[in-house]
């Protein structure tokens, strides 16, 4: 079953917005970690869903490493035909894989849980390893990005690549002084020390 609202054949673009659901038929659902469109300010963006209310707004990360967007679910738009494909196959290959084989969510958290990562690794096959991740203020401008499942081959280059990420996020400079100091302990957290990088124990999300 497809992830986003449905098309007919005759259309050679969908529109850039999801339609109104005709009387008596249930809205499409858009779940978290699926890809989507918007525009802000004349700009269009592609995003993935971070999170969803109950009153259908919504936390859309715009990876790589740019400000996560508030935006009401009813503004979020529609994927072309060959991007839907792409997504899908991306779905199947990789994300569905990943999730049922994941090791677990890692998080890293500063004091008073002013910034937060949180990044998953699984094996998805012989020799091939993936990787998501997200990174994030609780304080300040409240910036973040996330990036969704990837693939490498070992599971080395996923947690490099994820460190390298989030400490480029997290070495640019802020004026607000909490931030700042979030800043400071996050890339603390982050630095290889004496052992190399030592990673956090892995939970489940049913785990809390």
């Amino acid at each position: 079953m497809s992830l986003f609202p449905e098309f007919s054949e005759a259309d050679d673009e969908p529109p850039s917005a999801a339609p109104e659901p005709e009387e008596g038929n249930e809205p499409a659902k858009l779940k978290v970690q699926d890809a989507v469109r918007f525009e802000v300010d004349d700009e269009v963006y592609e995003g993935v869903i971070l999170s969803i209310n109950g009153e259908g707004n919504t936390i859309i990360g715009v990876p790589p490493g740019e400000d996560v967007a508030f935006l009401p679910i009813n503004q979020l738009a529609k994927v072309t035909r060959e991007e839907l494909e792409r997504w899908e196959q991306w779905c199947l290959e990789v994300r569905d894989p990943a999730r049922e084989h994941t090791e677990g969510i890692r998080a890293i958290v500063t004091g008073r849980q002013g910034a937060r990562i949180e990044y998953e690794i699984a094996q998805i096959a012989a020799e091939i390893w993936a990787v998501c991740w997200m990174a994030r203020y609780h304080c300040g401008d409240h910036s973040g990005f996330a990036e969704p499942w990837q693939t490498h081959t070992t599971r080395t280059e996923c947690l490099q690549i994820m460190l390298k990420s989030t400490r480029e996020f997290f070495s640019v400079e802020h004026e607000d002084a909490l931030q700042t100091r979030m800043r400071n302990e996050m890339l603390q957290e982050l630095d290889d020390g004496l052992f190399g990088f030592i990673e956090p124990n892995p939970y489940h999300s049913h785990d809390y």
